[in-house]
């Protein structure tokens, strides 16, 4: 389960900062800015699209067979249906655990417009998790074990992000 909304926010933000990025780019080269204020630019506007996109392309809470995938944009998680003791959607949409901690879920993050609006839009994806849980403690399934956390960097999409604005800072010196 997505979040349609953030992921349009996230997708607009990171369109919107490479547009400025590459109009800001041309602009400078025009009148003769440093090659290394270029290569910076570069880069910090590659972080940002690298992060825009793994908020978009990974974020997901997915329900398996007595388990939760709970998949943000650096790490994935797995969290049993034992582990979970509750849902909530009055900051967000998150799972309390066992011991007391708290699991936001990638794309239902606490948001001031969230706030304003009371969460109602995050009440699907609370009444899909809850009825899941509820269905597993009603069949008394047994659960598949403990949950994993693993960390995921995807040094291929930062790659692949730096590499296309050093292409438009290139062909923006082409331009001249």
């Amino acid at each position: 389960m997505r979040n349609v909304r953030y992921l349009l926010l996230m997708s607009a933000l990171g369109l919107a900062f490479a547009s400025v990025v590459a109009v800001i780019l041309v602009m400078t080269n025009r009148v003769g800015s440093t090659a290394s204020f270029n290569l910076t630019v570069s880069f910090l506007a590659g972080l940002v699209t690298w992060v825009c996109l793994k908020a978009v392309i990974y974020s997901k809470v997915g329900i398996g067979d007595g388990f939760f995938f709970v998949r943000g944009a650096f790490r994935d998680r797995v969290i049993t249906f034992s582990e979970v003791d509750s849902v909530c959607a009055h900051d967000g949409l998150f799972l309390l655990v066992q011991g007391g901690s708290r699991v936001t879920l990638p794309g239902f993050e606490p948001s001031a417009f969230g706030a304003l609006r009371g969460y109602r839009s995050y009440s699907g994806a609370c009444d899909e998790i809850s009825g899941a849980l509820s269905e597993w403690k009603e069949n008394g399934s047994p659960s598949p074990g403990s949950g994993k956390t693993r960390v995921r960097p995807d040094v291929m999409l930062l790659v692949v992000s730096l590499l296309l604005y050093s292409g438009v800072w290139q062909f923006s010196v082409l331009l001249l």
